[in-house]
């Protein structure tokens, strides 16, 4: 989406760092919410993982169970603390093998 769906304007952000939010993508003209924008280091994390779980898939060490988990958490677009473990352990067995 690059124009408001209200009044088709261009896009903006307002910059909410020091706040609970990183920053709200917002029309620059009528300023309607369009949605939060997610912090770098949120997308940075994210890309490290959807790596990681690529590169384990393609491993031939893990067993069945950690197959599916890795197959079903690659669609999350947020791991809870309890996956994240689950992923660095699975981690950890590949790379100490």
């Amino acid at each position: 989406m690059t124009k408001c769906t209200r009044c088709g304007s261009s896009l903006t952000y307002k910059d909410f760092s020091n706040e609970r939010h990183y920053a709200a993508l917002r029309c620059s003209k009528c300023d309607k919410f369009i949605k939060w924008l997610p912090k770098p280091e949120t997308i940075l994390k994210n890309s490290q993982n959807n790596e990681l779980i690529q590169k384990l898939l393609e491993s031939s060490i893990i067993n069945d169970w950690e197959r599916k988990f890795l197959e079903n958490i690659r669609e999350n677009k947020k791991l809870s603390p309890k996956q994240q473990d689950c992923l660095k352990s699975i981690s950890q067995k590949v790379s100490d093998i």
